[in-house]
């Protein structure tokens, strides 16, 4: 085939489609290096090495094999590059080789970046894309030297490089760790804790919002109504998280603020989570479920849509426009928040019964946690992951894909244009 005929094809593919097979190149290509012999000490089985390589690149952090264990040191860079890549984007991967190799962007490769980080026509792509490598690596070196002081003392010359991994798992939301415990063993490490929840909490704000608040404006810092709804309900979630794990799991300050923080797509974990009280159970399903905030390396439902559902339904009840922050929110907005979460709960809610079935012996509240984690990229987990069947693993690795890549980008791949017709409003008695 003509190279010009092929270029022409490619132009004509939706920018959602590639982003969403662009994941699908990544974890296939993870799976292939997890399977060499140079990346393990035992012979991995190719499910496991295919759920591990899409918990990477999905930054989940879920995983039927102990990494700690299982993967050698190559192993562990291979893991750590797939969560890196995940956590940036495949988008922003693809667009950073084109800029270094030639500097020009197509209008596609442009497209392809404003998909993935849910921008608008008017920002500066490569201005965004210098700010998001640039920030990830000066958080990440920070968070490295920071966990370096106390890994180092446990583990000597090797715990540089577990302060390394675990500054970048927790910097992209990954949830990986070196450990095989998590941070178990540092529960009461003020240093650890406090490190990993301010990379995870930078991490899950979003490079929008991050670089506003870097940005002044004149003489003071100029917010826009996404950044300002980001920080409200990222900050209402951390202090009533907080206090709720006081109250229902009687953790000191310290686990408590760690539990709020890590629950929002993290995936570490400083106590075992199957102890969780039933009051405690729900209140880390609902945090899982929220997760993070748009164009960040975080999961779940993102905070902007909570708050534009719910913020939404009490503006419909009332019979008024929604107003935020003297800014009107569209229709259209409104539709997709109101979308993605009814959305999000039949999958997990249908997740839930098809492993019920195919898990009888697993206790349901503990698949409900698995799903819920697996479809918010969080990664925490009741212990029950190598415990799952084949079938059950595999519907877990749907589900971690779809929480990535994103579910309006997926329906948006599988979509297809029809002719509007219109119709005669029918009267349907609801409620």
């Amino acid at each position: 085939m003509d190279i010009s005929k092929l270029r022409q094809r490619i132009k004509k593919i939706p920018s959602s489609f590639l982003l969403a097979m662009g994941f699908v190149s990544l974890i296939v290509i993870g799976t292939i290096l997890l399977l060499l012999p140079i990346s393990s000490n035992e012979n991995i089985k190719f499910l496991d090495a295919l759920f591990v390589a899409t918990s990477a690149v999905c930054v989940t952090g879920l995983s039927p094999i102990d990494v700690s264990v299982t993967l050698t040191t190559f192993g562990q860079i291979v893991l750590m590059s797939l969560f890196q890549i995940g956590g940036l984007g495949y988008a922003l991967l693809l667009v950073s080789i084109i800029t270094v190799t030639n500097g020009n962007l197509s209008f596609k490769n442009k497209l392809l970046i404003r998909e993935s980080f849910g921008l608008d026509n008017r920002t500066n792509i490569k201005t965004i894309i210098k700010f998001v490598i640039l920030t990830t690596l000066i958080c990440e070196v920070i968070g490295a030297i920071a966990l370096a002081f106390p890994f180092f003392k446990d583990f000597g010359i090797k715990g540089i490089f577990i302060a390394l991994f675990t500054s970048v798992s927790a910097f992209n939301n990954a949830g990986f760790d070196l450990f095989g415990t998590s941070l178990i063993n540092y529960h009461d490490n003020p240093v650890v804790l406090l490190t990993v929840s301010f990379l995870i909490i930078v991490g899950g704000l979003g490079f929008i919002v991050l670089k506003e608040l870097l940005t002044k404006k004149g003489k003071r810092i100029r917010l826009s109504i996404h950044s300002k709804i980001v920080l409200l309900v990222t900050a209402i979630l951390l202090l009533l998280g907080t206090l709720g794990f006081i109250l229902t799991q009687k953790l000191s300050p310290l686990e408590a603020f760690f539990q709020a923080v890590t629950t929002r797509t993290a995936g570490f974990c400083s106590f075992d989570q199957s102890l969780l009280t039933p009051r405690a159970y729900l209140l880390t399903i609902l945090l899982m479920f929220i997760g993070a905030s748009p164009c960040s390396t975080g999961g779940g439902i993102k905070t902007t849509t909570l708050f534009t559902a719910l913020g939404s339904s009490l503006s419909i009840l009332r019979g008024k426009d929604f107003i935020a922050f003297k800014r009107f929110i569209s229709k259209d907005t409104i539709i997709k928040a109101l979308f993605i979460f009814l959305f999000a709960i039949l999958t997990i809610f249908i997740s839930c019964i098809i492993l019920a079935f195919i898990e009888p012996d697993i206790p349901l509240s503990a698949l409900f946690y698995e799903v819920t984690s697996a479809l918010a990229t969080v990664g925490l987990s009741q212990n029950i992951t190598v415990l799952l069947s084949p079938l059950s693993k595999i519907i877990i690795i749907l589900l971690m894909y779809i929480g990535r890549v994103g579910i309006l980008t997926i329906l948006s791949c599988i979509a297809t244009d029809i002719k509007h017709v219109n119709y005669l409003e029918g009267k349907v008695i609801v409620g």
